[in-house]
């Protein structure tokens, strides 16, 4: 019986070596000018002439990489791997492409041999730290990306590592010490001035974000990164310019899958769904392993009301990922996954709270998720436990200042008795040049806005623009450009004439992203605030107030789980005043504009929706006969899901309840 022969690479001849050599040269070349397909090619001819060319094997696998395809570039990695064991390069690159592909306990193990070959290789520091924090080991990835920033400091992909994984870890003042003596040594250290950007972004604190931005763009201009990272920090505040900034990077980086997810979550944000849900999908095509992709092309079929579709994304995601925890929170929001949410999903969700080693933000996420759940199945003593903890940990994160609430609200009073005699003289004046008729709904969360905007929506003259905050945009531009604070700090004493300008910019704002403008709804909560300017310069606009009872509306926010903002909501004492002083600006608005403000009650639009639908296009100068009614029935909730909920609650929230009976209905 003859033995079993080795497989032997095969000797390449001198001049197949030397055009291997050249084809390999080429391969660089074609990559260094962004042809991947050509460097692809050249690699792998090279290889066919040689099949042991180590280089030609890892750079095929970096070029693989780059598209995306991180299990052909692993297979390229471990056959260079194969003929050269202990190199740290190629040890880091197998471990980032399983890194890559979800697999974090079989990256591991390359990733620490390549450290323990190389602790210098800062590289193989980077990719050991993000597998840790996967791992949910944050404090050793810590240390790790602390490591590979201070052999690498000026690789943006590390000091964004460093200063995401110390903000998760609540050390965002550290991080600032840590960036700072690094700008100081570096005034020119464009990684620096990111990784600061991103720390007072997390912390809410936006001015000092751009600033630190703005001071990196004028060392680097031109830089991709920043201009995504600019995107970011803008899209909450003015998702219009974040568009700009983001339109900008992928004129440099056109095939960038994160630059394509974040246009798509800026476009969502903007209220233009369908291209938001475009570019999700080609950012998935680009990335399928990333679940935060999935996750992004969830939302936006959950706004645009296809929750099967939405449903379908996050189990995807969470296949991907099993133990993702924001993919878990997007399903309980579900309405289809909610109430029928498998035993085995529960017990995965308690197992990560529980065992898991949650991140505080997850925490929060699996508290508010467990508390849907819960409270979907009937559990209500299960749920309000849940809520509970959810709640207390976020307020932990930002406290409501009542105190400072009660002085805003005082500015725009004082602002708005000025503006009101004007406003009166003007009303009903109508700019119809541009055919804008604007329609504001406002309210508390959770009174019917989303719903009462759904069911105008239903009309044929009417377009919903969802939350965009385009005149919020322009108010605060306008009074930046003269030295002021944004609204309404900068609006007290102010020359009325400075503000003539908003309602021409705010069209211009409108035009720059919709073809047509006609009946347009808008549901940013801020319109709240803003009752006054609105009757002073959109003199034309319809401006809807959505109340319901304040004890079904106060349960109804305790149990939801606001992104950003809404950090009145986390205390059951501290919601209860918010909601006092709500009641005392919304009368205050119908006493200085009667007539002028149409209120829609929820409880009556959803018992008797005709009479109150024919109410509400009346209002909005909208024929009544154009709405099918069999469609608005099934936009509507059933009054048992939402009259009445307080009581689930009662023996839990009696304080806050109790408050509230003392407050009075809006209006009375």
């Amino acid at each position: 019986m003859s033995k079993a022969r080795k497989n032997k690479l095969r000797v390449p001849q001198p001049h197949q070596r030397a055009t291997a050599v050249n084809f390999y040269n080429d391969g660089v070349n074609f990559n260094q000018q962004g042809n991947l397909s050509k460097a692809e090619t050249a690699f792998r001819k090279a290889l066919s002439l040689d099949p042991g060319f180590v280089e030609a094997h890892n750079n095929l696998g970096n070029v693989l990489k780059e598209q995306g395809k991180w299990k052909v570039a692993e297979k390229s990695y471990r056959q260079a791997l194969s003929l050269l064991p202990d190199n740290a390069l190629i040890l880091s690159n197998l471990g980032n492409a399983l890194y890559n592909q979800n697999k974090p306990s079989e990256a591991l193990p390359f990733l620490e041999r390549a450290i323990s070959i190389d602790p210098g290789y800062a590289l193989a520091q980077h990719n050991l730290g993000s597998v840790l924090m996967k791992m949910r080991r944050r404090d050793e990835a810590i240390k790790c990306f602390k490591k590979a920033y201070q052999l690498m400091p000026e690789m943006e992909e590390i000091g964004s590592a460093l200063s995401s994984a110390m903000c998760e870890q609540g050390e965002c003042e550290e991080a600032i010490s840590i960036f700072n003596e690094s700008a100081k040594a570096n005034p020119n250290s464009v990684v620096a001035y990111m990784a600061l950007a991103y720390v007072f972004s997390k912390m809410g604190d936006t001015e000092n974000a751009i600033a630190k931005i703005e001071r990196a763009a004028v060392i680097d201009p031109e830089n991709a990164r920043l201009l995504a990272q600019y995107a970011e920090v803008l899209f909450e505040h003015d998702a219009l310019e974040a568009k700009r900034k983001i339109e900008k990077a992928l004129m440099h980086e056109q095939k960038n899958a994160r630059f394509i997810h974040l246009k798509s979550v800026i476009l969502g944000k903007l209220n233009l769904l369908e291209e938001a849900e475009a570019l999700a999908l080609e950012a998935i095509a680009l990335d399928p392993h990333n679940p935060l992709y999935l996750d992004e092309l969830g939302n936006i079929r959950k706004e645009k009301g296809d929750y099967q579709k939405a449903k379908t994304a996050y189990l995807q995601a969470m296949k991907l990922s099993p133990d993702r925890v924001e993919s878990y929170y997007f399903l309980s929001t579900l309405d289809v996954f909610g109430r029928d949410a498998r035993a085995a999903d529960i017990a995965s969700m308690e197992r990560l709270l529980e065992k898991g080693e949650p991140s505080e933000n997850e925490k929060v996420l699996l508290n508010f998720a467990l508390g849907v759940i819960y409270d979907g199945q009937g559990q209500y003593k299960k749920a309000f436990d849940y809520f509970s903890v959810a709640n207390k940990k976020k307020a932990i994160q930002k406290r409501f200042s009542l105190q400072d609430h009660q002085e805003t609200i005082r500015r725009i009073k004082e602002l708005s008795v000025a503006g009101g005699r004007k406003a009166q003289s003007v009303m009903g004046q109508q700019e119809e040049s541009d055919g804008l008729s604007p329609v504001f709904i406002s309210g508390l969360p959770r009174t019917g806005k989303t719903v009462v905007e759904g069911l105008l929506k239903l009309h044929p003259d009417v377009s919903a623009d969802g939350e965009t905050n385009d005149l919020l945009v322009v108010v605060n531009a306008i009074l930046a450009a003269h030295g002021r604070k944004p609204f309404p700090e900068g609006s007290v004493a102010l020359d009325e004439q400075i503000l003539s300008g908003v309602r021409s910019q705010y069209v211009d704002r409108l035009k720059q992203r919709l073809r047509d403008l006609g009946t347009l709804t808008n549901t940013l909560p801020a319109n709240f605030y803003l009752v006054g300017l609105i009757r002073q310069h959109l003199p034309e606009a319809k401006i809807i107030l959505c109340v319901r009872d304040s004890k079904d509306a106060a349960v109804d926010i305790f149990k939801k789980h606001f992104r950003v903002g809404y950090e009145f909501s986390y205390d059951p004492e501290v919601l209860a005043e918010y909601m006092e002083m709500h009641k005392n600006l919304a009368d205050f608005w119908l006493d200085i504009y009667p007539g002028s403000i149409h209120l829609v009650h929820f409880e009556r639009l959803i018992q008797d929706p005709e009479r109150e639908l024919k109410a509400l296009l009346e209002f909005c100068d909208l024929q009544t006969d154009s709405i099918n009614m069999s469609s608005v029935k099934r936009l509507l909730p059933d009054p048992e899901h939402v009259v009445g909920v307080w009581r689930q609650y009662e023996s839990f929230l009696s304080p806050m309840f109790e408050y509230l009976e003392g407050v009075g209905e809006i209006g009375k």
